[in-house]
């Protein structure tokens, strides 16, 4: 069997621990970027024709195995962080090291390709809303499909760094000598102590933070702006605009099982939707949509939620081949 053939068969789930560790060590050697590009290609299509899991208890067991035979390699971080964003860009919802079998992706494509030694992680699954208390007192939720990597002490760092992928809440234990700085793909957040939410999935178009108490600091490459309570800072990743408001809903109310939109595009809407009800949602082809969604929801069922949709925007839904299909 050929490197390549292996490697397929560890992309589509079908391989032994031992397969799967010899085809790792082939991306991470010297042919592993001809062997990826090779690949992504047919790999991001099998991806987006697939259904969500059905088994959580597979994906976990196959989320853990992966994670802990990631952890085994040392592949060069200059060659494995360009390649990933590359898939990234063909196809979201693609994580090309994790290992995991092509339906299993959508959830576990914003991993780093590595945790460092010392550092603790803790991660929310579809429709799961997860707490976890940080060695420092500071209390973090994390919204569905969101993770969470954090130093197993704070003592002897200057700054309490973690690195949120996902939406997280956090109630951050004051200490003035030691800020607490959250990090994400997009941006981060400096603070002392206080009560914010960030909601920065990989996939979505708008990034955000609220404040419900205090102040915190954005920083991005650019721009830098100070927030404080009941205000809320938005970056739109695809018109590279921000904005600044007074935050007009309730912040982080998710965590009590509601669904609050505020100008927020409808490919959003959708992805969150696919979040939290664990479901696949597109868009019907040959008709574009740019409707901005305001509005809140209890987080019954993914039809209720799309029968108000409809109700609001126009844009209606039907069921086949078990995903939503929104059209107007």
């Amino acid at each position: 069997m050929t490197q390549e053939e292996k490697i397929k068969r560890y992309i589509d789930g079908s391989y032994t621990r031992d397969e799967a560790d010899e085809a790792l060590r082939a991306l991470a050697g010297p042919d592993g970027e001809t062997l990826f590009n090779r690949l992504a290609d047919t790999v991001a299509e099998r991806a987006e024709a697939c259904p969500p899991w059905k088994d959580e208890a597979e994906r976990q067991q196959l989320a853990a195995e992966a994670s802990t035979l990631l952890r085994q390699l040392n592949p060069p971080c200059k060659k494995s962080i360009p390649l990933r964003r590359k898939w990234l860009s063909a196809a979201a919802g693609i994580a090309a090291l994790v290992g995991i079998s092509v339906c299993g992706i959508l959830y576990l494509n914003r991993l780093p390709p590595e945790t460092a030694v010392g550092n603790r992680e803790v991660a929310a699954s579809y429709g799961e809303v997860k707490t976890v208390l940080l060695p420092d007192g500071t209390q973090v939720s994390l919204n569905a499909c969101s993770r969470l990597v954090y130093p197993e002490d704070f003592a002897d760092a200057p700054e309490r760094t973690v690195t949120l992928h996902g939406q997280g809440f956090f109630k951050v234990a004051r200490n003035e000598r030691q800020p607490f700085i959250v990090k994400t793909d997009r941006l981060d957040v400096k603070v002392l102590g206080t009560e914010f939410d960030i909601k920065s999935y990989a996939g979505d178009e708008v990034v955000s933070v609220n404040v419900k108490s205090g102040k915190v600091q954005v920083d991005m490459p650019d721009v830098s702006m100070k927030l404080h309570a009941n205000e809320q800072f938005r970056y739109n990743t695809l018109s590279n605009s921000l904005n600044k408001d007074t935050e007009k809903l309730e912040v982080a109310a998710w965590q009590h099982g509601e669904l609050q939109f505020n100008n927020t595009p409808i490919q959003d809407v959708a992805r969150e939707l696919e979040r939290v009800f664990h479901c696949t949602i597109t868009f019907a082809p040959g008709q574009y949509f740019d409707n901005q969604i305001t509005g809140s929801h209890t987080n019954e069922s993914v039809e209720s939620v799309l029968e108000s949709l409809a109700y609001i925007s126009g844009i209606h839904y039907k069921k086949e081949n078990g995903q939503y299909i929104l059209y107007k």
